[in-house]
């Protein structure tokens, strides 16, 4: 699903800047439900 790939995505993120020391970009098409995934996973690994 959009969500499973979103966070993977995260995750390789996560391995590459674990300090998260310089600032995270995410780049995605007009896709809505993929928007919204990455706000939720956003969401969640800020709170």
């Amino acid at each position: 699903s959009a969500a499973e790939v979103v966070a993977a995505v995260f995750d390789r993120a996560a391995q590459r800047d674990p300090g998260r020391r310089r600032p995270w970009v995410v780049l995605a098409d007009g896709d809505r439900r993929r928007s919204d995934s990455v706000r939720a996973e956003t969401r969640h690994r800020t709170s």
